[in-house]
């Protein structure tokens, strides 16, 4: 797909709350202008836009219905530090390799949070103000105090937003006896793509089922 040049104004404003303040522009705009049935305004977040709509629908209370796929229940920082840890307990890196690895991350958070406003420092493609806007809030805490429906969406083998921290937020709507949540995971990647190992134990692609992850989605919307 096309990968377009981000324009400068869009990297000196992107953060959590940016985001969810433009949504919610968008989303009050076209209740205003457009006659739309508002018994059912819903709210769909994937990847970095799975924390955007956990924030958005517990800011909004126009929104009556929520989903999120593949996206992070704690800090977006754990991911990277889950990652170390289950390579090394899967034999991928060397036990003192991750621990050198999430020992270079702290140091690197910690540089991210000191100097969380700014906009000419990046990590990892994103500036400093994205980083620490995503980091300093926890969907997990977003997504309970929601009492709309809420449909989630993990995936087991997702490199990039472990299916680990999506098990946190399980835990915790059992914590808190939410009823509201309908949690489902499938076996692919960040991308819902479909993996197999041949014969010399490489991964090889087999399909994409961004499709019909998608179309489960708006079927449980449609109910």
């Amino acid at each position: 797909y096309p990968i377009y040049p981000e324009p400068a104004e869009y990297t000196r404003r992107l953060s959590l709350d940016w985001r969810v303040e433009a949504a919610q522009a968008v989303l009050k705009k076209v209740i205003k202008d457009y006659p739309v049935d508002q018994s059912k305004v819903a709210v769909m977040g994937i990847s970095e836009g799975f924390q955007v709509g956990a924030k958005l629908a517990a800011k909004c209370k126009k929104i009556t219905h929520c989903v999120l796929l593949v996206g992070n229940g704690l800090s977006q920082f754990y991911d990277f530090i889950i990652q170390n840890r289950t390579d090394a307990a899967c034999g991928i890196i060397a036990e003192e390799e991750a621990q050198k690895n999430i020992d270079s991350l702290k140091l690197i958070f910690e540089d991210i949070y000191k100097n969380a406003a700014a906009t000419d420092r990046e990590w990892f493609g994103h500036t400093y103000l994205r980083w620490s806007s995503f980091c300093k809030n926890q969907p997990v805490e977003d997504i309970i105090s929601l009492n709309i429906p809420v449909y989630l969406v993990a995936a087991s083998k997702d490199r990039n937003t472990s299916v680990l921290s999506y098990d946190y937020i399980q835990i915790e709507a059992l914590r808190k006896e939410k009823k509201n949540i309908t949690f489902k995971v499938y076996p692919y990647d960040h991308s819902f793509s479909e993996w197999k190992k041949d014969a010399e134990g490489k991964s090889v692609f087999v399909s994409n089922h961004m499709n019909e992850v998608i179309d489960e989605s708006l079927r449980w919307l449609g109910r």
